[in-house]
């Protein structure tokens, strides 16, 4: 993700942007937050260095149904 904010604003990060980057760290989301990373972080996925995480979140694999009890 790429999030690019003022680093001069005065005032202290809102909320929502508080939300945002606590819901990229909670899941395992890179985050820009200025020009240099958001190039180092493109120059990465362009070259497959983030092929790793592939491993880290496998297909998602259907459930086994539960056998329902049957009425004698």
């Amino acid at each position: 993700m790429l999030f690019f904010r003022d680093p001069l604003k005065a005032d202290a990060a809102s909320l929502t942007e508080q939300n945002l980057l606590r819901l990229c760290d909670m899941h395992s989301v890179p985050i820009a937050t200025n020009i240099a990373t958001a190039e180092v972080l493109l120059r990465g996925l362009d070259q497959g260095d983030l092929d790793y995480r592939e491993g880290m979140h496998p297909a998602m694999i259907e459930p086994i149904p539960a056998i329902q009890a049957r009425a004698v």
